[in-house]
């Protein structure tokens, strides 16, 4: 029976990481060493985790940040495959048995069924705006530890883009080495969005202190429609050119219009599914907007990590 092992990042998750901990408790496949790399929790993550049976380290490194922990947790890995998470994820009972019985040689790794939470407003929300219920990962999730390393794990410095980054380099080896990638349909992993405001406010805020570098990267420039969602900052003056005619916000109202057609679009779209809560995907449109564009006048170095 192959070992196992499963990455979790941390830092300050005390509320959630028993849940993760407690779905990879619950597998059918019980071959597996869960390593949790800390990044300086100050409340119980550490201690919840340790008694739920993970092996914790301390995120080391003169660069602490999400990607930095992977790599870390990755190296200590001993499992023949890895498989990364996120401290609030979770998985199906039979997520780690479907992905040893799915991986065959001649496959880098395996893509599995994602599912979306619902269990906060503000993940409702968010989840109107992606507009379904299941998918397919986009990056495979279950990899050997030896092709891992070799495609060279996640760029610290990232936070925007992060795994897109990793995606690209993951294909380009698999056409180099010639291999396939596989999915495992009944592999199941349930997706956190942000749960509240202030987490979605902090998540947008560090994507853009980061897009600029991942995009100085990128040599699509198809990439850089990713910096057009700092143009939903822009739908309030729309309002106000309506509200106020004949002030000069037309001018700067015509700039917000391809966004407001967007929003709406957006919005009708998951009416016209019946969610309710798309009614709202304007207003986060507008926050998700504006705190990327405030995280893009902190992009220096010193602002880069996840704090």
């Amino acid at each position: 029976m192959k070992l196992v092992s499963i990455v979790i990042p941390t830092r300050n998750e005390q509320d959630r990481i028993a849940s993760i901990l407690e779905s990879i408790n619950g597998q059918t496949y019980k071959n597996i060493e869960t390593i949790v790399v800390d990044g300086g929790s100050k409340d119980n993550t550490v201690k919840i985790a340790k008694n739920l049976g993970a092996k914790v380290v301390k995120e080391t490194g003169t660069f602490k940040s999400l990607p930095n922990a992977k790599n870390q947790g990755v190296k200590l890995a001993r499992g023949e495959l890895v498989i990364v998470l996120d401290a609030d994820n979770e998985l199906n009972p039979e997520f780690v048995t479907e992905a040893v019985k799915s991986y065959k040689k001649g496959v880098l790794g395996l893509k599995c069924t994602v599912e979306w939470t619902e269990d906060t407003v503000v993940e409702r929300i968010l989840r109107a705006v992606v507009a379904k219920e299941k998918g397919v990962s986009p990056l495979p999730m279950i990899i050997p530890k030896k092709y891992r390393l070799a495609v060279g794990g996640w760029d610290p410095s990232l936070g925007f883009g992060e795994d897109r980054d990793f995606r690209r380099r993951v294909g380009d080896f698999v056409k180099k080495n010639k291999l396939k990638i596989g999915y495992s349909k009944k592999s199941i992993i349930k997706l956190h969005m942000p749960h509240t405001l202030s987490e979605l406010i902090k998540q947008q805020r560090w994507y853009g202190r980061t897009i600029l570098f991942y995009l100085n990267r990128s040599d699509d420039w198809k990439e850089y429609r990713f910096l057009a969602r700092c143009g939903f900052s822009l739908l309030p003056f729309g309002l106000l050119a309506l509200l106020w005619p004949g002030r000069y916000w037309e001018v700067v109202a015509l700039l917000s219009a391809p966004f407001w057609l967007l929003t709406l679009y957006r919005t009708l779209r998951a009416l016209v599914k019946g969610d309710i809560y798309g009614i709202f995907i304007p207003i986060i449109d507008f926050i998700s907007g504006t705190f990327m564009f405030l995280g893009l006048l902190e992009s220096k170095r010193k602002d880069r990590g996840r704090n």
